[in-house]
């Protein structure tokens, strides 16, 4: 129930902590907070290197999803000593104060911060459900199996490089984590950007709302019951794009494919797809957007029906010559792909595959299969 401490709805600075006031946090209560008085809140604990107070713009997340944002003001990169203070006294106070989820707690940071957001999982695995951690791999941590694990980096990242990362990423999925990562080939060592730190919370969020396994039955039946209201209302969301996002986001939560009632998901996503490419002028952007969509599993799960709209669609595109010649590099291109996967590591093989994509990188050069292939004929080229 409500208790007299129970904060306003927004933000708020500088709290102090209840057991060390020299430490402060900063707090960011949704709306729905103040309205279900008798639940307790997800949370999403954020740090940085350099004691920067920050919610990462993550506001508006915040309220679409009814999570808390708590972000430790004091933690900072090492001592370690410091920022287990740190971690302990924030944890503490808002054990105290708030209707905080006893599981349903997720940590966040960049660099040193990513690691010490990891730590708090690893030392409170029970209370924990999830991590993002930005630039940087743990260093050797690894996360309790139940925990899921996201990782956002650079490929020109000089201070974590990306080979560290990926070691962690191919750690926590062997040891059974759910785990992703986002590489971002041009970027150096900084923060990722909100809509993909938003990406991955909504993919922790949904699944460990399902699947954590310290959540009582009651909570993982009504977890259920809210999908099924969001694949209810799936088809009613105005733009296509909100729905093809909301499709993926619904398929990505563990088994919900399997659900009957997931079933019309993969045909709102295929009407939306051909929804959103007749909004694109240029028609061979529009041609390669259909084709793509149409290639994708989730378009085999339609109807023959469903299906067939989008290749109208397509053969009207196919009578300008710039679409058929699209469409037939596609064509080549996947055939050589199927080829190098046949060869296996025969090294003759390899090679016919690669003069095999160099010809198409030469004959459909303006296309973007051409470009494809160039780059597939390089990456055979490269392995020896």
């Amino acid at each position: 129930s409500a208790h007299a401490e129970d904060p306003a709805p927004g933000a708020h600075h500088k709290v102090p902590c209840k057991k060390a006031a020299d430490k402060t946090y900063d707090l960011y209560v949704p709306k729905a907070y103040a309205a279900g008085t008798d639940r307790k809140f997800p949370v999403v604990f954020i740090s940085t290197p350099n004691a920067r107070q920050t919610f990462y713009f993550l506001e508006s997340w915040a309220e679409r999803n009814g999570v808390l944002l708590v972000c430790i003001n004091d933690s900072k990169n090492g001592p370690w000593a410091d920022i287990q203070k740190c971690q302990d006294a924030v944890i503490d106070s808002v054990e105290q104060t708030l209707r905080v989820h006893p599981c349903l707690r997720f940590a966040m940071g960049m660099s040193g911060a990513a690691s010490a957001s990891l730590f708090m999982a690893v030392h409170a695995p029970d209370k924990h459900a999830g991590v993002l951690l930005m630039c940087h791999s743990g260093a050797g941590q690894v996360a309790p199996k139940h925990v899921c694990v996201a990782f956002i980096y650079g490929g020109k990242d000089d201070t974590q490089p990306p080979a560290g990362i990926e070691a962690s990423y191919n750690t926590h999925k062997t040891k059974g984590c759910p785990v992703r990562k986002l590489l971002v080939p041009d970027r150096g060592h900084e923060d990722a950007t909100t809509p993909e730190i938003e990406v991955m919370l909504d993919w922790m969020l949904g699944l460990a709302r399902l699947t954590h396994p310290k959540l009582t039955p009651d909570e993982q039946k009504a977890a259920k019951e809210v999908v099924l209201k969001r694949i209810q209302a799936c088809a009613e969301l105005k733009a296509p794009e909100e729905r093809i996002k909301e499709v993926q986001l619904l398929l990505d939560l563990p088994k919900v494919d399997l659900w009957p009632e997931s079933k019309p998901l993969a045909g709102i996503w295929l009407a939306s797809q051909l929804e959103a490419a007749k909004t694109i002028n240029d028609a061979v952007s529009k041609h390669n957007s259909l084709m793509e969509a149409l290639e994708n599993p989730l378009a085999l799960k339609c109807s023959a029906a469903e299906q067939s709209a989008v290749k109208k669609e397509l053969d009207e595109l196919r009578k300008q010559p710039a679409c058929k010649k699209e469409w037939e590099a596609r064509e080549m291109f996947k055939r050589i792909a199927q080829m190098e996967t046949l060869a296996g590591k025969n090294k003759t093989k390899l090679a016919e595959a690669a003069q095999a994509y160099a010809a198409i990188a030469t004959r459909c050069a303006d296309t973007k299969a051409g470009k494809e292939a160039a780059a597939a004929a390089k990456r055979l080229g490269d392995v020896k």
